[in-house]
């Protein structure tokens, strides 16, 4: 290996290179090494390369730059994406519309922070150190010409044997023009005939080649995307394409759960897609049916996964008297603020504002782009600066866009249900889609059901909607969630839980949903009462602000309403005149918590 390195220096010292094929090569190689990732920018990539192919740069000197550039890209992406927030999201903005919705162009990466950027300054530096070394280079080679011409001492010199085998082992063979012609080359032959026909030879392959390189190449891009979103290791054995058939291929997926890595939050043995490629070359994907076949949640992964990126953390909401927080009813708070938050982000993702309308009544001023902006900064903390596109820039048609997506049978670890799952509409930019973002999820046994939909589309006539429902879970389970009490608060029996109520989307800050918790058949047992049989009460708990930091509000007579509609007036009694202070906190604390879940005992 060092010699190998130690011939290719003194070769490039010794031999033909000349400033243009060192500077085009520092340009070049840099580009290649600042370019963002082949699939956020397959251009860009497949660009430089043709042109390293064809244009008669020096390989070695741009294989060497372009290592310099990918360090520098990620040591600098901070500062890169912070320049790219001013160039596109400032006055240029409608020129970077242009490029990336441009057929052709769209393919890029001028979406990607730090594109830009990262571009102007690899020509920059490539320029400047492709300078320098041209002009050292050249000095150094009229030094030694000169001594070639002048020094009869560094004529004997170089005539001895022990050098010639020198300068065998550290440059290599074959004739050596002088150093006098070697420093009067300026350009010599700009291209590359052999790589021109490599790169008419390598399109031609790709062609011919195309649905065997689809699959690797989809099955990246797909992996790869797939963990940006989840948050935590995507495993997929095959993921093919058939572009002329409109058909494509996920075969043994599994999605690692970011709160959970030694378990999958998805898994799934196949996934069929119908898929319309009618404007590929602007990079637009419309899927119009995704359906899942054995497909899973919650089960042991054979390897623990890997987080990607930074977990987001739950704010901490602003109480005021009367409210309080998942912290004070939760014995697990953090684990359920940490699920609440992905879920927050799935739903933002789906539910992004239009960049340009108008504001929604009463909302305060650039609400739109204060949203935006929070989307970014999350997601550039989370990918550590990298990858982060400004979707906003997309218009006409979302650059992906599924129809519809069916999952019917899905298996739950530790519950003893199967559910199926229909989405409509879940897109890039929804704010370019007619018809909102809708998911349903259904039981087996009709015990649990949800729905969230999503009214922030182009037509912006429908509400969202925030509705789960789950009936008949053990009060075991309800009890285990609540801080610790003995005997429990409640034992025996079930409990129904409903949260009904709207998701105002990305645009604002949180939810405003009532959650209904209702006891049948139980015990309650309240700290120095007797315990009580009850048949049923319901409990009506508000949930306002932040989804993954909800504030909590239990009304101020709620319980002793829930308590009187359940026929237990004496209890309600023997609260007000025996324990009025203690046992009224302990009821709120306790009951409020219901809405918890015990995912060991499910």
């Amino acid at each position: 290996m060092g010699g190998m390195i130690t011939r290719r220096i003194g070769s490039f010292v010794r031999g033909d290179a000349t400033p243009f094929q060192i500077i085009s090569a520092c340009v070049i190689g840099g580009v290649i090494g600042l370019a963002p990732p082949f699939a956020d920018g397959p251009g860009f990539t497949i660009v430089a390369l043709a042109l390293l192919l064809v244009v008669n740069a020096n390989l070695m000197l741009a294989a060497l730059m372009a290592a310099v550039g990918k360090v520098i890209a990620i040591a600098a992406a901070p500062v890169f994406f912070s320049l790219d927030r001013v160039l596109i999201d400032g006055p240029l903005q409608a020129m970077y519309e242009l490029v990336v919705n441009a057929p052709v162009l769209a393919w890029f990466g001028f979406d990607i922070y730090g594109t830009t950027s990262g571009f102007v300054v690899a020509i920059a530096l490539g320029g400047v150190i492709g300078v320098v070394l041209s002009s050292s280079l050249r000095a150094f080679r009229k030094r030694m010409a000169s001594l070639e011409e002048n020094s009869d001492r560094y004529k004997k010199y170089n005539s001895m044997r022990s050098v010639r085998i020198l300068a065998w082992v550290l440059v290599g063979g074959g004739a050596k023009k002088s150093y006098a012609q070697l420093s009067e080359r300026r350009v010599g032959n700009p291209i590359r005939i052999l790589g021109i026909m490599l790169a008419g030879l390598l399109l031609v392959c790709v062609y011919l080649a195309q649905s065997f390189l689809a699959g690797p190449i989809l099955t990246f891009y797909t992996q790869r995307e797939l963990e940006r979103i989840n948050g935590a290791t995507v495993d997929i054995e095959e993921a093919s394409i058939d572009l002329a058939a409109g058909r494509g291929v996920v075969r043994n997926i599994a999605m690692a759960d970011p709160n959970d890595l030694d378990r999958d939050i998805l898994r799934a043995e196949l996934i069929e897609l119908d898929i319309s490629n009618s404007d590929l070359l602007s990079k637009r994907f419309a899927i119009t049916l995704v359906e899942f076949s054995g497909a899973s949640s919650g089960k042991q992964r054979s390897r623990r996964g890997t987080r990607i990126g930074d977990i987001t953390q739950a704010p901490e909401p602003e109480t005021e008297p009367g409210e309080k927080t998942i912290d004070d009813y939760l014995r697990d708070a953090e684990r359920w603020k940490n699920r609440l938050t992905k879920l927050r982000e799935w739903l933002d993702e789906i539910s992004q504002p239009d960049p340009d309308a108008e504001e929604p009544d009463g909302a305060p001023d650039d609400t739109n782009e204060e949203a935006r902006d929070k989307r970014i900064e999350n997601e550039a903390r989370r990918s550590k600066y990298r990858g982060v596109r400004a979707s906003h820039l997309r218009n006409g048609a979302p650059a992906l866009l599924v129809e519809r997506l069916v999952a019917n049978g899905i298996e739950v670890e530790r519950i003893d249900d199967t559910f199926d799952v229909t989405a409509q509409n879940i897109s890039t930019q929804p704010w370019l889609v007619e018809e909102r973002a809708r998911i349903v999820v259904t039981s087996a046994s009709d015990r649990i059901d949800a729905e969230f939909a999503v009214g922030n589309a182009a037509s912006g006539a429908s509400a969202n909607v925030l509705r789960f429902r789950y009936d008949g879970v053990p009060s075991s389970v309800i009890s285990a969630q609540l801080p610790l009490s003995d005997p429990p608060l409640l034992s025996g029996g079930v409990v129904d839980l409903l949260i009904d109520g709207s998701w105002p989307g990305a645009f604002t800050t949180g939810i405003d949903a009532t959650l209904s918790a209702t006891p049948r058949n139980t015990t309650l047992s309240i700290p120095g009462l007797d315990s009580v049989d009850i048949d049923e009460f319901t409990l009506p708990i508000g949930l306002t602000g932040d989804m993954n930091a909800p504030r909590i509000r239990i009304a101020d007579d709620a319980v002793r309403d829930a308590l009187v509609s359940a026929g237990q007036d004496e209890l309600v009694r023997r609260l007000s005149d025996e324990l009025p202070d203690g046992a009224r906190d302990a009821i709120d604390r306790g009951i409020g918590g219901l809405f918890g879940g015990d995912d060991d005992e499910r």
